[in-house]
């Protein structure tokens, strides 16, 4: 694998659990197949990584690799891992459903998801107004592991203080 392949799915091996697997089915990708559309890249890579072992997040990993690989501003924010789950929840948000060729994702609209992280993130931080959906949902991964160490320090605080 070279540089260029290595640095294009940097992530997607960091989030595997077996790496020896991804490893080798990502050995088998020519780059060029995919410089496609969104929508052909999700389907494509469902269909060419529909194996056992390679899980919904780690085929949106791939996907999500391959359209900032090709410059590919993704227009929703799929909601795959606990994280960005755990932070739709946080926001009270209800997610929709994208389904294309038997693939079944949830999603929100990133315009509506920037509105509800406005109400709750001050002005100064708000660094996420111009970013695609996958920006945003490693934003909102991060962001909620935030909310819930902030909610866990306010609740030890208030326990000492009684």
């Amino acid at each position: 694998m070279n540089e260029t392949f290595n640095k294009t799915f940097e992530e997607v091996l960091s989030h595997s659990r077996n790496k020896k697997l991804m490893k080798s089915l990502l050995r088998n990708i020519t780059l060029s197949d995919y410089d496609i559309s969104e929508q052909e890249i999700l389907i494509k890579v469902y269909k060419d990584f529909n194996v056992k072992g390679c899980g919904k997040l780690s085929k949106y990993d791939i996907f999500a690799a391959l359209c900032r690989r090709y410059n590919i501003f993704m227009t929703k924010v799929y909601i795959v891992g606990n994280g960005p789950k755990r932070a739709i929840k946080l926001l009270k948000m209800k997610t929709n459903s994208h389904n294309i060729n038997g693939i079944k994702l949830r999603y929100v609209e990133i315009d509506e998801l920037i509105k509800e992280l406005d109400k709750r993130i001050n002005e100064k931080n708000r660094i996420y107004k111009n970013f695609d959906g996958d920006q945003l949902e490693s934003f909102i991964c991060n962001w909620q592991k935030n909310v819930l160490f902030d909610s866990v320090i306010e609740y030890y605080q208030k326990r000492a203080t009684n």
